[in-house]
């Protein structure tokens, strides 16, 4: 019975259960998330294994449900086995329910990794500044794991760039489980605080009266070295000039520039001082000698006009009256009178007055007359009128039919008086005169004393000829007469000779005897003359000795003469390069430099010193010395003396190197443009030939000692007053002895070989010439480019073939080798600057082309490249062609630059303002438009690396910036600046403001021609530096800023002198040399300055804004302790205020004045009675408008700075902990502090005064007044 109602229960559950509904089940497997640490990390079941349904309890069973990672990612539990439910009686009730299973989750995140690499600041010292060291912030590495690093930030000039960091991750380490951050730190090298001095020191200089403007300037470069590294100081303009005798000082004209041997130009690192004496111009000696004269008594005065005057500069003059005269038989000096012409001379010489004798010799009977010297018969204008026979007394009858062999006249007489005068015999001779003589060609003086010699042998008068003061004539009569007393000579007893009577030549016989007597051996006096064929060959021997002496004397007197030619400035230039500029013919150069070596002589001065003897290259060697004895100035004014045939051609030619073009060229001399062109192109090529044959170029160059840059400054005071005319043609002219950069405005000397300048002017012929022709290009070759006629023929030959009778160029130009191959290899263009660059060049001409003979130095190579092809970036250059741009858009530059106010337009400029259009026609860079301007535009504008001039004498822009700030007449502020020239970089504008005549106000620029300082004032900022100087040796600006403005104020302000650093500029400007200036302190001349936080305040005072933290962060890194930062920032506020706690910003960015600070002490008098923090005022509303929001810090700077009725202090030294406080002056009191209540920061209430102002932007709807 039981069984059966237990059967029929079942059956009811299981038909209730097969329509009951199933249940609904949620499981949430756990889940997990942590951070990546490089373990192992699992997540299993589920957050609620056991749940209740309708108050019946249940149980989930699996057999896992778990997952496991290690690497940053997301892993999910993977179920394993049948997950089941059971119900609180262990009944499997799984088919009663829906489950549906939320995943879990294993979440490993990845690491957070920060790498920041070093920041710093470093003052410029030339070295490379860089820093190796790496912060990791973040989350760090896992245990084990890490990496390797380096930072490739460096730089040595001021500026700064990232430290950009390279690094590489460990074995271990698996960079996916890692976010990386990498923060370059910045590196900057700042300018010096205390430039280097350098120091240029110029010695007193003297220079001869000359007639001349003489003008002495030294050298425009000097090499220095400062801490072991080298620079150059160009653009030194010192120099002097002066007519008269007199002391002239030298005038700095211009600014040093320094730069290192890179090219990067740093003179704001250097103070350059000079040490000038003076030039002085001496007087000039010269000799005034009245004319001698002699005759016989014959009753008349003895008058000898004329003057010989010694020295005087041919454009002087000096007139004379000769006052002597002899009457009567006797001796006396030929008296003159003279003076200048004009009276001002006279102080420019100093004379030294000699006299003529005036001789009248009494005529008695019988006299024998001797014959005169033969240097008296050559200034005697009576006897060198005389023919010979009545000089010399000769019997014609007796010599008459004498040859000339036999009067052993040299075979050079001989040669001259057969072949000039065609005479043959004494006979003929005699009837000549000196005066006659003396017209013949190369008869001078060596032949007229040969003649004279020989004629006094057979003149019927026993006289000596007193040529030579050591020449012996032994007559018969004394020959005679000292063989009778041989025996006593023998004893060197001469007393037979005092009962006889000689004439001069006799007595001096007799001396020389005496002479040799007392010096010789008596045995070899006795042999000399018993013994003759012994001593024979010992005096053949010393003759010969004597005779090589003399001959080497010879020699080095016509060494000394042609030495003495050349100029002093020439004597420590390196032989070299002289031997480089005298010849073209390598093999010369290889010998003679061989030569000189041999002989230790590697620079001019050491000729002299030098040992020559007579052999093969003597004559070389003697020609070359003369040609070192050049004068470049003097050459340059010949060779304008060639070059134009007429008073129009250098009218046109100096008109285009003003800048004229050429219609307006044409206009000023009524001819079309394109005449102007003819005639401009003659001229060159007139100029180009006078080069090639005077290589007035390669003299400047061995002059300079092997300057291979000649800049247009350089060669000005070689040209004279036709520099800027020759210059213009030098820039023009096609040559090779110089290539011309126009970028750079520089001529690169490099003379080419034999080889190299036939090539270079076979490349200039045309490409098809006529038989007929061929002569006349020979002889230009010749004439023009120095070569041979074998070697112009062999280029011909091997560059045109010919037909008939023409000649047609079968072989490409240099120029258009460079163009195919920049073409074919380089279309992007060619780095003209890489060694490598230009060896691969090289080598593509050579495959390409054979051996083509290229310039040898790749400087020369690279510059015939840059005329060949266009700048297309920077350095490099691409093939030129026919169309860059679009002729509109080139229109619109031209016009642009043309109507532009500027005379100097910055490329920069330029490319942005058309930057979009360039772009669009594929001009990417500024370079690439300067070339293409370059090419255009050249001869219409002077072009220079960053900028394009349209006035050829206008090529600085330093000096355009210079005179901006001097014509505006105030400060000038930086951004006007760049303002008027948009686009200047930092680098320009701090090179042009540290002009000596600029004053930096911080901020603006003021020049020093507006300055407005009488003597007075002058002398009271003297006396107020010298005053505090005696205190102690240097003082901070500050103090004396301070003491001028209670003292003097109006001196200070009427000079735009507002804050402490002004008063350093101006003091610097005024007392530059007087004193020592290391900004911001000034100390005495001498004295050393020692530094603290002038680095940080001139940070700040540079800066619009700036975090304090940055501060404290600068000062760390570059180890500056700041005790106080509140005080510090303190200091600083004559320029900067706080803004915050954190933060200040200069008073310009703030627009607060001291005008402001006074209506807010007027309006906190009804509020501020005691000592209260700022953040409580509740007045500030009515505060005068400013850029900014008040808050209390910047009341508290305000305050600090103008303060007058009312004083600030913080609470607290540490600014972060610290509150404002504000009393009236002298109320200030912190102790009750603590019982005050503080806003924690400053409420600014709305001023009710102006209700419209301060619902204007409200709508009336939502102030609910939309029913009004």
């Amino acid at each position: 019975m039981l069984g059966d109602i237990s059967n029929i229960i079942k059956t009811i559950v299981r038909k209730t259960g097969a329509t009951q509904k199933r249940k609904y089940v949620r499981l949430v497997g756990n889940k997990k998330t942590i951070k990546y640490d490089g373990c192992s990390h699992q997540v299993n079941g589920f957050i609620t294994e056991e749940f209740s349904v309708d108050n019946k309890r249940y149980s989930v069973k699996y057999d896992s449900y778990e997952t496991s990672g290690i690497n940053a990612g997301c892993y999910y539990p993977e179920l394993k086995g049948k997950l089941c439910i059971y119900n609180s009686r262990g009944i499997d009730v799984t088919n009663r329910f829906d489950i549906e299973i939320i995943p879990g989750e294993l979440f490993i995140e990845k690491r957070e990794l920060i790498l920041q690499s070093a920041s710093g600041i470093h003052e410029y010292d030339g070295c490379s500044y860089e820093l190796n060291t790496v912060e990791i912030s973040g989350d760090g590495f896992a245990s084990e794991e890490g990496f390797r690093y380096c930072c490739k930030g460096s730089l040595y000039l001021p500026g700064e760039v990232n430290n950009q960091i390279l690094y590489s991750v460990d074995e271990k380490t698996n960079l996916d489980n890692y976010n990386v951050h990498v923060e370059e730190g910045i590196l900057k090298v700042i300018d010096r605080k205390i430039p280097y001095t350098i120091t240029l020191e110029y010695p007193e200089k003297k220079h001869v009266y000359t007639g001349e403007k003489i003008v002495d300037e030294q050298p425009s470069e000097e090499k220095i070295e400062v801490n072991g590294i080298s620079y150059i100081v160009k653009n030194i303009d010192v120099v002097a000039s002066g007519k008269n005798v007199g002391e002239y000082d030298y005038v700095i004209r211009s600014a040093p520039r320094v730069y290192n041997e890179k090219g990067d130009e740093l003179t704001k690192q250097f103070s350059v001082e000079y040490k000038l004496n003076n030039m002085k111009i001496i007087p000039k000696s010269i000799v005034l000698m009245s004319n001698s004269g002699r005759k016989i008594y014959d009753g008349k005065p003895l008058i000898a006009e004329g003057l010989l005057i010694d020295g005087l500069i041919e454009t002087d003059s000096i007139k004379y009256k000769i006052t002597g005269k002899q009457c009567d038989v006797g001796i006396s000096e030929n008296y003159f009178d003279y003076y200048f012409e004009p009276d001002i001379l006279a102080t420019n010489y100093i004379v030294e007055k000699k006299y003529g004798i005036l001789k009248v010799e009494e005529l008695k009977a019988n006299t024998k007359l001797d014959i005169p010297s033969i240097d008296y018969i050559l200034d005697n204008d009576e006897c060198i009128k005389t023919n010979l026979k009545e000089l010399y007394h000769i019997d014609e009858l007796e010599h008459g039919n004498k040859t000339f062999v036999e009067l052993e006249f040299t075979k050079r007489v001989i040669n001259r008086l057969q072949g000039n005068l065609g005479i043959f015999t004494l006979g003929e001779l005699l009837n000549l005169t000196y005066e006659k003589l003396m017209t013949l060609k190369g008869f001078g003086r060596t032949s007229i004393i040969g003649v004279d010699e020989s004629l006094r042998k057979i003149s019927k008068k026993d006289c000596p000829s007193t040529v030579k003061g050591n020449s012996l004539f032994i007559n018969q009569s004394i020959r005679y007469f000292l063989r009778e007393h041989i025996e006593q000579i023998y004893q060197n007893n001469y007393e037979f000779c005092k009962n006889s009577t000689f004439n001069d030549n006799e007595q001096l016989v007799i001396d020389t005897l005496k002479e040799a007597t007392n010096l010789l051996d008596k045995e070899l006096i006795v042999n000399t003359i018993e013994k003759a064929e012994h001593i024979v060959p010992i005096m053949n021997m010393l003759n010969s000795i004597v005779s090589k002496y003399d001959r080497k004397e010879e020699i080095r007197k016509q060494i000394k003469k042609e030495y003495n030619q050349i100029s002093d400035n020439k004597y420590d230039c390196h032989i070299k390069w002289f031997i480089y500029a005298y010849t073209d013919d390598d093999s010369k150069r290889t010998q003679m430099l061989t030569d000189f070596e041999q002989k230790n002589i590697r620079y001019i001065k050491d000729i002299i010193k030098a040992n020559f003897i007579e052999d093969d290259s003597l004559q070389e060697i003697l020609n070359f010395i003369k040609w070192c004895g050049f004068d470049v100035q003097k050459e340059a004014q010949t060779m304008l003396n060639k070059l134009y045939k007429n008073y129009r051609e250098c009218e046109v030619i100096a008109n285009r190197a003003a800048g004229n073009t050429l219609d307006i060229t044409g206009k000023v001399f009524g001819v079309t443009r394109e005449r102007v062109r003819q005639i401009e192109k003659k001229v060159t090529t007139r100029f180009e030939s006078l080069l090639e044959s005077n290589r007035i170029i390669l003299k400047v160059f061995a002059e300079r000692d092997g300057d291979e840059i000649l800049t247009p400054s350089e060669l000005l005071d070689y040209f004279g007053e036709y520099a800027e005319q020759i210059l213009y043609l030098l820039r023009r002219s096609d040559t090779t002895l110089y290539t011309y950069d126009s970028d750079l405005d520089v001529f690169v000397v490099g003379s080419s070989g034999l080889a190299e300048r036939a090539q270079a002017y076979i490349d200039k012929l045309p490409e098809v010439f006529s038989e007929d022709q061929c002569s006349d290009i020979i002889k230009r070759g010749i004439e023009e480019y120095n070569l041979t006629e074998e070697i112009i023929l062999a280029h011909i030959d091997s560059e045109y073939k010919k037909t008939e009778k023409l000649y047609h160029r079968s072989r490409l130009t240099l120029q258009s080798i460079y163009d195919a191959t920049l073409k074919k290899y380089y279309p992007e263009g060619l780095w003209v600057y890489g060694v490598e660059d230009i060896l691969g060049f090289r080598a593509h001409i050579k495959n390409d082309y054979g051996n083509i003979i290229l310039p040898e130095k790749d400087r020369a190579l690279v510059a015939q490249i840059c005329r060949a092809a266009v700048l297309c970036g920077r350095g490099k250059y691409k093939a030129k062609q026919l169309k860059y741009v679009s002729a509109p858009l080139l229109k619109k530059i031209e016009k642009f630059i043309d109507t532009s106010e500027s005379t100097v337009i910055l490329m920069n400029t330029i490319f942005n303002v058309f930057e979009d259009e360039l772009r669009a026609e594929n001009i990417d860079n500024k370079y690439y438009l300067q070339g293409i301007l370059h090419e255009t535009f050249g001869k219409k504008w002077c072009f220079r690396r960053d900028y394009v001039s349209k006035d050829e004498t206008i090529t600085s822009l330093n000096t355009e910036i210079v005179s901006y700030i001097k014509n505006a007449g105030y400060p000038v502020k930086k951004q006007e600046i760049q303002n008027k020239y948009p686009g200047i970089t930092e680098i320009v504008l701090n090179v042009a403001t540290s002009d000596p005549k600029i004053l930096n106000l911080f901020g603006c620029y003021l020049h020093g021609d507006n300055l407005n300082l009488s003597k007075a004032d002058i002398s009271y900022l003297k006396e107020v530096v010298e005053q505090f100087l005696k205190e102690k040796d240097s003082w901070h600006c500050r103090m004396l800023y301070e003491y001028i403005m209670q003292d003097n104020p109006i001196v200070l302000k009427k000079n735009y002198i507002n804050f402490p650093f002004g008063i350093y500029s101006l003091l610097e400007y005024c007392f530059r040399e007087e004193y020592n200036f290391s900004r911001p302190y000034i100390a005495k001349n001498g004295s050393e300055i020692t530094r603290t936080f002038e680095a940080l305040q001139e940070m700040i005072q540079d800066s619009d804004t700036m975090e304090v933290a940055d501060i404290s962060l600068y000062a760390r890194k570059n180890f500056h302790q700041i005790g106080n930062i509140l005080e510090f920032l303190d200091s600083c506020n004559d320029t900067h205020f706080l803004i915050s706690s954190s933060e200040i910003a200069s008073i310009d960015i703030i627009g607060i004045k001291e005008s402001d600070v006074i209506e807010i002490e007027a309006i906190l008098k009804n509020e501020v009675v005691s000592t209260m923090p700022i953040s409580n005022l509740k007045c500030v509303h009515a505060f005068p408008k400013i850029n900014i929001s008040w808050n209390e810090w910047l009341i508290y700077s305000a305050i600090k700075r103008w303060g007058k009725k009312y004083e600030v202090q913080a609470s607290e030294s540490q600014l972060k902990q610290a509150v404002p406080l504000i009393a009236p002056k002298g109320e200030m009191s912190i102790s009750n502090l603590e019982n005050m209540d503080v806003n924690s920061e400053l409420t600014v209430a709305d001023d009710l005064n102006d209700i419209d102002k301060l619902i204007e932007n409200y709508a009336l709807e939502e102030l609910e007044l939309d029913e009004l």
